[in-house]
């Protein structure tokens, strides 16, 4: 049972014990999810918005090796470590 199947079988199940609370005995009835199919523009989206992720995890990184070096520097000059 996967997230999105929750919202028709939880009913199900309250049903059940609502009925077996209220009769004494165990009724039981299936429930049966049958979702539309995914629209292509939806799998579309996901494809630009995976990539556009990529590139930024890049970018990112590639300004962390400048900033790095800064900080370096820096932290040399404000402690006075190089003669």
């Amino acid at each position: 049972m996967t997230q999105e199947d929750t919202s028709a079988v939880y009913p199900q199940h309250a049903y059940n014990a609502i009925l077996k609370a209220a009769t004494g005995k165990n009724i039981t009835f299936n429930v049966q999810n049958s979702p539309f199919p995914v629209e292509e523009r939806i799998k579309n989206k996901g494809k630009k918005l995976s990539g556009v992720f990529i590139v930024f995890v890049i970018c990112t990184a590639f300004a962390v090796i400048p900033a790095a070096a800064v900080h370096f520097v820096t932290v040399e000059k404000e402690q006075n470590l190089r003669h």
